[in-house]
């Protein structure tokens, strides 16, 4: 029967998980480590679904917790690692800047997919150790390219779990004053997502980071559902058009006039274009004609169009 918490209106809600045994197991404990398994994978999927265990099922979860355990000591092992993945400006073509890749290579060589392992970066909140010490070697990096009369502008992706942290600030400063790299060269790349999740937080965390007089930049804009009216609020410099949109330019007119509008409103905004994902020689010349600033592409991409 419904019952009433005291000095509360919060109304409850109740779940419940039914699972059905099958086979056989060596004990009780690996039928309900089973069951769990399959639980928390059909949880994983949506709500009101039934699932299956199948051995499959086990052998994913015991790798996604040595995946964890192995997170968890990679940045002291030293196997993290930054590839650089160029911007150009596409009325040029000349090397403009470039975005600071997270690559880990672990202690038995194998290289790990970023898709494989950001994730349990962010799920676990060992991202913000991690993105404090790519936010070093990122414009240490930078200043020595500097140095060396190659002035380019740096990017550096920003998680959701970093950028809600008060000390995120005091990290990017720390950055920025160990190596000597222009604070105006540095862009923190945030994706509409993570935006969208607290508006007013954003804006003021965003705010805090301008002041250092680094530059923001929107990632994956058009790919969420933000209002434009929140755009207008968020102090950013630069809207990133994300890949899906460029890939299908020359078969798809509703990319075509999706390109076109983000370009309008980054003009009227006042915000620098960067479009992500070109590869070949039909996407940037469409890209330059519709008035994007600059591009991103794949390093094997990059001599042959230039």
């Amino acid at each position: 029967m419904p019952f009433v918490v005291e000095g509360s209106d919060v109304p409850l809600s109740v779940s419940v998980s039914i699972g059905v045994a099958t086979g056989d197991r060596a004990s009780a404990e690996e039928m309900l480590r089973d069951a769990d398994t399959a639980m928390y994978r059909a949880k994983a999927a949506g709500k009101h679904r039934a699932l299956i265990f199948g051995p499959k099922m086990q052998l994913e979860a015991e790798a996604h917790r040595d995946l964890a355990g192995r997170l968890h000591g990679a940045l002291a092992r030293d196997e993290f690692f930054l590839m650089y993945q160029p911007t150009i400006d596409l009325a040029t073509r000349r090397l403009c800047g470039v975005e600071a890749l997270l690559r880990w290579q672990r202690c038995d060589n194998d290289v790990v997919q970023p898709d494989a392992f950001i994730p349990e970066l962010e799920r676990s909140g060992v991202i913000v150790p991690v993105g404090a010490w790519v936010l070093e070697q990122a414009c240490r990096q930078g200043a020595k390219w500097h140095a060396e009369g190659l002035r380019v502008t740096v990017a550096v992706n920003v998680s959701s779990a970093q950028l809600m942290l008060d000390r995120f600030v005091s990290d990017v400063e720390l950055a920025l004053a160990v190596s000597g790299f222009d604070p105006s060269m540095l862009v923190l790349e945030v994706t509409e997502t993570t935006l969208m999740r607290d508006v007013d937080d954003a804006v003021v965390h965003l705010g805090a980071l301008r002041s250092l007089g680094v530059r923001i930049a929107v990632d994956d804009f058009g790919t969420g559902y933000s209002s434009l009216a929140y755009l207008r609020r968020l102090p950013v410099d630069v809207l990133k058009i994300d890949r899906s949109f460029v890939a299908d330019l020359s078969s798809s007119s509703e990319s075509q006039a999706l390109v076109k509008t983000l370009v309008q409103l980054a003009r009227a905004m006042r915000l620098e274009t960067v479009a992500e994902g070109i590869e070949d020689e039909s996407q940037l010349s469409q890209l330059l004609a519709e008035g994007v600033d600059l591009g991103r592409v794949s390093t094997s991409r990059v001599r042959s169009m230039s």
